[in-house]
């Protein structure tokens, strides 16, 4: 008996509950998919060696390319001043301050592609520091403040169980080309399979 009233009663209170939520989602004061990208938020700050100022990343979401923008401000700790260090539609990120506190260098993709830069904060000279051909990270600078280390992904060939694939005959159609698969984890969210590879570490003057 119990069982024939619980039944309807549940259905009752889902159907309720379900008619209230969707009125709820109508709602234009209450948070919608798109406000995503009118989120900022603050990441990796990063003290000067005098303890005068911080840099931070302030990331959004840019909903023209959905994607992270991130770009460089300071925030000055005596008077309070918060102004832009490097903004702009490009990318400024992974900051590091020198030993001496004279300098900084980061990661940008200002000239087109991912490269570490160094810049002076009493001239605000820029100098490119690096010519590689994939990601930069783990920026860290040397006791002295005259080299630059830094972590990046180098790929390594595949070895493969076939010395060459079989040959595709003219006019056939076939499925695409063989991926020989070498690692555990061997696929990316968002990227796919993923290249055969480890990171390095590398100095540059």
């Amino acid at each position: 008996m119990q069982s024939k009233i619980t039944l309807p009663v549940t259905l009752f209170l889902a159907s309720t509950f379900s008619i209230e939520i969707s009125a709820k989602t109508d709602d234009k004061s209450l948070w919608q998919y798109e406000d995503v990208f009118n989120i900022e938020y603050a990441a990796s700050p990063k003290t000067s060696p005098d303890n005068s100022m911080i840099i931070y990343e302030r990331r959004a979401m840019d909903i023209m390319s959905d994607g992270i923008r991130t770009n460089l401000w300071s925030l000055d700790i005596k008077d309070g001043s918060h102004r832009p260090f490097l903004s702009g539609k490009s990318q400024y990120r992974s900051l590091e301050f020198s030993p001496d506190g004279k300098r900084v260098a980061y990661v940008s993709n200002s000239e087109g592609d991912n490269q570490l830069y160094v810049k002076w904060l009493d001239t605000g000279d820029i100098a490119r520091v690096s010519e590689v051909q994939s990601g930069i990270s783990n920026i860290s600078w040397s006791p002295n403040g005259q080299w630059i280390a830094f972590s990046m992904f180098k790929k390594m060939p595949s070895k493969g169980i076939f010395n060459e694939m079989p040959k595709q005959p003219k006019g056939a159609k076939w499925a695409g080309t063989a991926t020989y698969i070498e690692q555990k984890r061997y696929r990316g969210d968002g990227v796919g399979i993923l290249p055969k590879g480890n990171r390095h570490i590398f100095v540059v003057p």
